[in-house]
């Protein structure tokens, strides 16, 4: 049973549901909307069903529905990414059926027996149905996808991310898919009392080295990670120190000049080296260059007991100089 749900999940984390598998969902869902939609208005209405009409407007539904799809490609949207603002391809893709419903109802069809204020009732609920459907469909989707996700990510290293700027909400997003990490909130310096959130994960507020001791113990937190490298210079006295005294790891996401020659990342978090805490790019030293202008010569070193000359001692040494 557990190697099946692993693979399930994998497999929604791979592929997230083939195109047409939702087009056939949608498709199904949107011709049993109608079938409800005919059966409770004559139910109503108090007048029996027609065979022949029924097969009608199922054929039309099913055309229709198939058509607002394809017109409007609600079926093309990945559900890892699905957004709210996404809902009105559904209700164009509606609103294209019901108008199609509606020229069979009022003009192609000659059903006396039932008034045109029935046939109106019957596309509005028909309508509604039908996007009331469609959006809890797309909705289960994402809820059932989050919940796959989580079960294979649960051994994960839980991490927070630093900040709560369209950086951190951006880098939140981009490790959804982890292998190896699992964010479990956002980070903040201050102190609030409300519970705020961000990317549907709370915003944890911290103010000394207590506070960053209850997270780890409260949340088994293993790692900070940062968006910007201007953050861990903000908090190279503060936070990145209370993360020292705890051992949990400081991590930070590459910037673009990282990548490779075709545009990708060798790693999308890596721990942070000092060279980001220094606020300019890492000098570079030729040491060949230095070591032919050294090469022969009689060299004094003021200062050789101290840490700076003594290092300058050893690296001498080895460049062949004539006398140290």
């Amino acid at each position: 049973m557990e190697k099946t749900l692993r693979g399930i999940a994998q497999y929604a984390r791979k592929n997230y549901l083939s195109y047409w598998i939702i087009l056939g969902i949608d498709t199904v869902v949107s011709v049993l909307c109608s079938l409800v939609a005919y059966a409770v208005i004559h139910y109503i209405a108090h007048v029996p069903m027609s065979d022949r009409v029924l097969c009608l407007l199922v054929g039309v539904s099913l055309a229709a529905s198939v058509a607002g799809s394809l017109l409007f490609h609600t079926y093309r949207n990945t559900i890892r990414f699905s957004q709210a603002r996404e809902l009105w391809r559904i209700m164009c893709a509606v609103l294209f059926k019901v108008g199609c419903l509606s020229v069979i109802s009022f003009w192609i069809i000659s059903d006396t027996q039932l008034l045109d204020n029935y046939k109106v009732s019957y596309l509005l609920f028909d309508g509604l149905l039908t996007l009331a459907a469609l959006t809890v469909f797309r909705v289960s989707l994402i809820i059932t996808y989050d919940l796959l996700l989580d079960w294979v990510n649960k051994k994960n290293t839980r991490i927070l991310i630093y900040g709560v700027d369209e950086e951190s909400a951006a880098l939140k997003l981009r490790l959804r898919d982890s292998a190896h990490y699992k964010v479990a909130g956002f980070y903040v310096y201050g102190k609030s009392n409300s519970r705020r959130r961000l990317a549907d994960l709370p915003i944890y507020y911290f103010e000394n080295e207590a506070d960053v001791d209850y997270i780890i113990r409260k949340r088994g937190i293993k790692g900070i990670l940062f968006a910007r490298y201007e953050d861990t210079r903000l908090e190279e006295n503060r936070l990145l120190e209370y993360c020292k005294s705890n051992k949990l790891k400081t991590l930070i996401a590459p910037t673009i000049s990282e990548a490779d020659s075709d545009g990708n990342f060798h790693q999308w978090i890596r721990p942070i080296k000092i060279e980001d805490l220094l606020g300019r790019a890492e000098i570079n030293i030729n040491l060949r260059q230095v070591a032919e202008e050294f090469r022969g010569k009689v060299v004094l070193v003021t200062g050789a007991a101290g840490s700076i000359g003594s290092e300058l001692c050893r690296q001498l040494v080895q460049m062949d100089i004539r006398k140290l």
